[in-house]
């Protein structure tokens, strides 16, 4: 294989040389949009919603060269967003040369400079997205037991860990209200553990507190997937895509779908669809 960029030999798309040069310009290593055109929006919102437009692209690159040359930044932000384009976009690395966990080392470098519980916390989802589980529990545990937000994530560990007792205690006490993250954090920890039917059930309540929650309906339509019922996973995706037009994931699945079922003329609006909103298909590996 030849390197797009400089014609030499290259074991992927852009060789090590390439990509050297391009990770010291653009950290992330990616320099345009998935979606087109620009948009003003505050970063953090950016990332919990996926709206990395030009601009939101931009202005993390050079927050995160400044960052990396020793002038500051945001490190708590320039964290999260490193494990967003892990958990998210790490096929976008198998163009480079350069390891699978890109992204994952970049998280650790920055979050080595976030002090305090929100430092132990970031260090806690990077072990998480490891499997290192035990060391995750451990860091957990050396926060502060008395704040909600660490509580729900010790939960979900614990489950996922097969500690059932010991979740359902902390779970007996959070869900007696109905804040949609609770339940989300159970459902989330069910799933992870393969227990699709249970956790189905979660998601399903949790559409019924907040209606618009793609991630609720995406995540059911997985586990429809999973149990082998492809016409309400299906519809789940199309209730995800109501929710977020711009949810990538729920678009691309429902495109597999469609073409596991060979219903060609859906699939077709449905790319019709995404490149009208600035989604371009083919980016994706998709045609």
């Amino acid at each position: 294989m030849k390197c797009v960029l400089c014609g030499k030999d290259s074991l992927r798309p852009v060789c090590k040389d390439c990509t050297a040069k391009i990770k010291r310009e653009y950290p992330f290593l990616i320099r345009k949009g998935f979606l087109s055109g620009n948009f003003e929006e505050d970063l953090n919102k950016a990332l919990e919603r996926d709206l990395l437009f030009n601009d939101i692209l931009k202005n993390l690159n050079d927050m995160a060269k400044n960052a990396l040359q020793g002038k500051g930044g945001n490190y708590a932000l320039l964290t999260q967003a490193s494990l967003h384009l892990h958990r998210h976009y790490s096929f976008y690395l198998k163009n480079f040369e350069i390891g699978d966990d890109y992204y994952l080392s970049l998280a650790e470098k920055f979050s080595s400079k976030v002090r305090g519980d929100e430092g132990r916390y970031l260090k806690y989802e990077i072990m998480r997205e490891r499997g290192n589980l035990k060391g995750a529990l451990k860091i957990l545990d050396s926060i502060s037991n008395k704040d909600r937000k660490y509580l729900l994530e010790k939960a979900k560990l614990l489950v996922e860990m097969g500690e059932m007792d010991a979740a359902e205690g902390i779970y007996q006490e959070l869900l007696k209200d109905e804040d949609p993250k609770v339940w989300r954090t159970l459902a989330d920890a069910l799933f992870t553990r393969g227990s699709y039917e249970g956790a189905l059930k979660v998601y399903a309540h949790i559409v019924e507190i907040k209606k618009d929650d793609h991630m609720a309906y995406y995540r059911m339509a997985l586990c429809h997937q999973y149990m082998g019922n492809l016409k309400m996973a299906m519809e789940a995706l199309r209730n995800a895509i109501s929710a977020n037009k711009y949810h990538v994931e729920s678009y691309l699945l429902l495109l597999a779908l469609y073409e596991r079922r060979n219903m060609k003329e859906e699939r077709k609006k449905l790319i019709t669809k995404m490149r009208r909103i600035g989604l371009e298909p083919s980016f994706f590996g998709v045609g």
